[in-house]
Order: structure tokens, then sequence, then C-alpha cells
């Protein structure tokens, strides 16, 4: 099945080397200063960090990789938006950041 999308940003972010970065809605306190040592190593490459970025977790590892100004690619299980936030429009400005959301595909509950 071919899927239909709609991105906006940068897409030339998809042909450079990706890392994926996905995390439970709950997690433990040693978890999270983990995750958010390797968000602060992941600045220091040149991969470009890939997550939907929706859980507790997933949303500071994005406000420190928007901070750190380091490329990402938000895939949203929704349709795009019409306004983002300002640290999100500086990305889009800079294109630093990909955001995409595929439009045919079913969402389950």
């Amino acid at each position: 099945m071919a899927f239909d999308y709609d991105y906006t940003g940068n897409p030339a972010l998809l042909d450079r080397r990706k890392v994926a970065f996905f995390a439970s809605r709950v997690v433990s306190p040693a978890v999270e200063e983990q995750a958010m040592r390797w968000a602060k190593a992941c600045c220091a490459t040149d991969r470009v960090v890939i997550s939907g970025f929706q859980s507790p977790l997933e949303k500071s590892v994005f406000e420190l990789l928007l901070k750190a100004r380091h490329p990402v690619i938000w895939a949203l299980g929704r349709a795009l938006y019409r306004r983002y936030p300002p640290a999100v429009e500086e990305a889009l400005a800079e294109q630093r950041i990909l955001i995409f959301a595929v439009r045919n595909a079913r969402r389950t509950g």
C-alpha cells in the first residue's frame, strides 16, 4: 500500500543518517536522565533524530534538540498543524526540521 503524505520543512533531511527515538509514556527518573544524556550526545553527531515526539519524555528530548539547533524529523500521527510553536517555526525557517503526516493511514485505538 502506498501512503499519501503531507510535509513541511526540509525533505533533504531524509537523505541524512537517522536515529529513531521512542519512549513509553511512563518511565523511571533514571531512564529519563539516561535518555536526556543520550539526546545531548546526539547533538554532537551528524545524525537526524526522528520520532513522533508524543510521550512526555519524547517531548523533553524534542525541546532539547530544538534548543540545541539539532536537525529532527517529526512524524505526526495526525494531519499537519496549521500553526507551530515559535521554536518549531524557527527550525522550519532554518531548514532544521521536517514535519510529515501520512494522510491515508488507518488510526487504531
